[in-house]
C-alpha cells in the first residue's frame, strides 16, 4: 500500500514540549506506513534535528506567535498552497497559531482528516477579559475545523468538553512521554563533574548549595519571575543555603536576567543562574538534553502560571528528583511522582515548600507510567482510522 503523507505545522521551531511531541511523532512513525512533512514558521532546533533524522522541512516565515493580521493572511495562503500541492492524508497541527490557520486552509483544501492538539488551552493564559474572550473564540473555531483534538491533561479535557457544540472532537490521550530513556540519564557523580566541578568559572558557593533547577521556555506562561522571588525569600531566611539554575531560552530571558541580577548573597555572589544552552563544550546538548544533567541537582521546580502535561516533569521523576509544581499541573498530580502542589504565582508557596523538602532530600528515580510508545500507539491509531 502507498504510505500515507502526514503534514505536521508548528508555528515555533525552538526546543519545547510542542516541538519536542512533533519531533517524537515524526521520527518514529514507520517509515514504510507513513511519508512525513513538517512545516515550521522559522527554521531552528527542531528543524535541524528533523533534517537530522532525514525528516523533510519546510518553513512559512510569516507563521510567527506574535499577531499580525498582515502576516496571518500570507501564512494563511503559503499554507493553503503547500496543502494543495502536496495533498496529504492527514494534517496535524500544534500551537494554537498554527492550529487556527492550518485547520481553515485544512477544511478549503479538502484534507479528510484534521488534528489538533492543544498543548495546553492558550485561554488559560493570565491575560485580559477581552483577549481571553477571542482567544477562547479562536481555539473553539480551531476545534470545530478540525475532525479529532488531542488533549494532554484531564484539565485540558474537561475545558474542551465545556466547548458547546464540539464536545465529541474531544479525544483525551493521557499521555505526553519522555521521550528519553531514563537509563541515559546521568549519574549524579558524573553530572555534577561536567556542569559544575569542571566546568570554567563556577564558584563553589554554587557547588557547595542546595541547587535548585527548572528546565523551560523563558516565556511569561512559565512563571520564572516567581522562581526568582521564591530565591528572594529563601536568601533572606536563609543566607547562602540555596542557588536556582535555569535552563532555557525565549523572549522573556532579557527580563528575568534583570530580575535576578539584583538577588545577590551576602558574598555578593549570584543566587539564581542562567546556564549557556549553546555552550559548546559539553558532552550533551544544553538546548535539547538538559535533561540528562537532572541529578546534579537537589530539587527541580515548575512555577508555571499555564501548563498542559510537561516533558520536564516526566523527566524530574524518572531523574529521581523532588519535585514543587504549581497547581497549573493539579489534574495530574497522581500521575507524577514525589510531586508537591502549590498555588500558582506564589515565590512564597514555592520558597515554603523548598524548605519542608530540604530535610529530607533523597534521589529515588522512578517508573514513569507516561510512556513514548504509549503515546505514538495512541495517536497511530488515530491515523490509521
Amino acid at each position: 500500500m502507498k504510505p500515507k503523507k502526514i503534514i505536521y505545522v508548528i508555528t515555533k521551531s525552538n526546543w519545547g514540549g510542542a516541538q519536542r511531541y512533533v519531533f517524537d511523532l515524526a521520527t518514529h512513525l514507520p517509515k514504510s506506513e507513513f511519508e512525513i512533512l513538517v512545516v515550521t514558521g522559522n527554521m531552528g532546533t527542531l528543524t535541524k534535528k528533523l533534517e537530522e533524522n532525514e525528516i523533510r522541512v519546510t518553513s512559512v516565515n510569516s507563521l510567527k506567535r506574535d499577531v499580525s493580521f498582515f502576516d496571518e493572511m500570507i501564512s494563511f495562503f503559503k499554507i493553503l498552497k503547500i496543502f494543495i500541492k502536496e495533498k496529504p492524508d492527514i494534517i496535524h497541527l500544534n500551537s494554537s497559531k498554527a492550529g487556527g490557520i492550518g485547520a481553515l486552509a485544512g477544511r478549503i483544501a479538502g484534507i479528510k482528516k484534521i488534528i489538533f492538539t492543544a498543548h495546553g488551552w492558550p485561554f488559560k493564559e493570565d491575560r485580559n477579559v477581552i483577549a481571553k474572550s477571542l482567544i477562547y473564540a479562536l481555539s473553539w473555531l480551531t476545534v470545530f475545523l478540525s475532525h479529532q483534538t488531542i488533549v494532554v491533561s484531564k484539565q485540558d479535557e474537561a475545558l474542551g468538553e465545556k466547548m458547546q457544540g464540539v464536545k465529541r472532537k474531544i479525544n483525551y490521550i493521557p499521555v505526553i512521554p519522555v521521550g528519553i530513556d531514563p537509563k541515559k540519564i546521568l549519574s549524579k557523580e558524573l553530572a555534577e563533574k561536567i556542569l559544575f566541578v569542571d566546568y570554567p568559572n563556577i564558584d563553589s558557593h554554587v557547588i557547595n548549595s542546595i541547587k535548585i533547577v527548572t528546565i523551560a521556555e523563558l516565556t511569561k506562561n512559565k512563571g520564572l519571575n516567581f522562581g526568582i522571588d521564591m530565591m528572594n525569600e529563601l536568601e533572606e531566611q536563609y543566607p547562602e543555603k540555596y542557588t536556582y539554575t535555569i535552563f532555557g531560552t525565549g523572549e522573556y530571558r532579557s527580563a528575568l536576567v534583570q530580575q535576578a541580577q539584583k538577588l545577590l548573597n551576602s558574598q555578593g555572589k549570584p543566587i539564581v543562574l542562567f546556564r549557556d544552552i549553546t555552550a559548546t563544550n559539553m558532552p550533551y546538548s544544553l538546548s535539547t538534553d538538559a535533561s540528562m544533567y537532572l541529578r546534579a541537582f537537589d530539587i527541580f521546580i515548575l512555577p508555571s502560571i499555564k501548563e498542559g502535561t510537561p516533558y520536564v516533569l516526566l523527566e524530574a521523576a524518572a531523574a529521581g528528583l523532588p519535585i514543587v509544581a504549581t497547581d497549573a499541573v493539579k489534574s495530574i498530580e497522581s500521575l507524577i511522582p514525589n510531586i508537591h502542589i502549590v498555588q500558582s504565582k506564589s515565590g512564597a508557596a514555592l520558597a515554603k515548600k523548598v524548605k519542608e523538602l530540604t530535610s529530607k532530600l533523597t534521589q529515588s528515580p522512578h517508573t514513569i507510567t507516561y510512556t513514548f510508545e504509549k503515546m505514538l500507539s495512541e495517536t497511530n491509531k488515530l491515523y490509521k482510522v
